[in-house]
């Protein structure tokens, strides 16, 4: 028996002109296309009828779960994928894409069911995915990309981490230290237009460039190391209260002009 070829004779056989092909509440189909710039957001589907074989429909619309003028969500299901058509009022010319269908081809993805049903997960078909873990006490979500580079929102430690593939370039917020720390393997860069502070791990420096450098110690400011140079047009050594300046070897003060008081 064909199914459609018996809506057609139906169809043909009514004498009303306002008479419309009438279907089943819902049908199961497969997506054969999802674009055509004259339907944008349609996909065409090719119904499952069992022994009375597949009929492919014509461009259709899909339900999505927020929509407005300009505004909403866009997720079109994929070539292959099997979806819940419904028809409007039992019009099979007014049918809509309910949603997507997991089956033997196209199974649940990894991890995701469990018996407390504690995973929600998004995953594209080029690897992008977003999980959200509502296990109590582990509640956690993150976002990763197809090339492993990772967001993490961990409510159990209280962190907030994002990092690349190896895990040797990080940034972490954490909520139990207080502490905000970044991690570069070569370097590290902050920049604000013609400020900018760089911490080179392969050159083993640290350089601060600015118009304008202050520090300020309220109790004491040091710079040591093997050794130590201060240069510019004008240098200047200012103290309040007293000043000693001593060399272990030899000390040399030399200008143009020396005084002295």
């Amino acid at each position: 028996m064909d199914l459609f070829k018996e809506i057609l004779d139906t169809k043909t056989s009514s004498s009303s002109p306002r008479f419309r092909m009438q279907m089943a509440d819902l049908a199961t189909a497969v997506v054969k296309e999802n674009w055509d710039k004259e339907h944008p957001g349609c996909v065409k589907v090719e119904y499952i009828l069992g022994a009375d074989g597949a009929k492919t429909s014509d461009w259709i619309r899909v339900l999505h779960g927020y929509a407005g003028k300009g505004f909403g969500s866009y997720a079109l299901p994929e070539i292959g994928s099997e979806v819940l058509v419904g028809f409007i009022m039992g019009d099979m010319e007014n049918a809509v894409v309910l949603g997507c269908l997991h089956n033997s081809e196209n199974p649940l993805p990894e991890k995701t069911a469990n018996e407390k049903n504690t995973v929600k997960e998004i995953r594209t078909k080029g690897g992008y995915e977003l999980t959200i873990s509502e296990e109590k006490g582990k509640e956690k979500l993150s976002v990763k990309t197809p090339g492993e580079q990772i967001l993490t929102i961990d409510d159990e430690n209280q962190k907030i981490e994002v990092q690349d593939k190896q895990g040797k370039e990080k940034i972490l917020i954490d909520g139990k230290t207080n502490s905000v720390s970044i991690t570069g393997d070569k370097k590290i860069e902050l920049a604000s237009k013609s400020a900018k502070l760089l911490l080179d791990g392969g050159a083993n420096k640290i350089e601060l460039t600015a118009s304008q450098i202050s520090i300020n110690g309220k109790q004491m400011a040091e710079l040591k190391g093997q050794s130590l140079k201060l240069e510019g047009t004008s240098v200047e050594l200012k103290a309040k209260g007293t000043m000693k300046a001593e060399a272990s070897g030899v000390a040399q003060l030399k200008g143009a002009m020396v005084k002295i008081n």
